[in-house]
């Protein structure tokens, strides 16, 4: 339950990327440790 707690905010961050094309170096490493996040939650 944690990990989907986490996957929205996450979500919701991809969706503002995609809708305003803005990448930048922090958002692809902030995206880096939620998904470092999800994999340790799932374990």
């Amino acid at each position: 339950m944690k990990a989907i707690s986490k996957l929205l905010p996450t979500g919701l961050s991809l969706i503002c990327v995609r809708k305003y094309k803005i990448i930048s170096e922090y958002d692809i490493w902030s995206f880096l440790v939620f998904l470092t996040f999800i994999i340790y939650d799932a374990y």
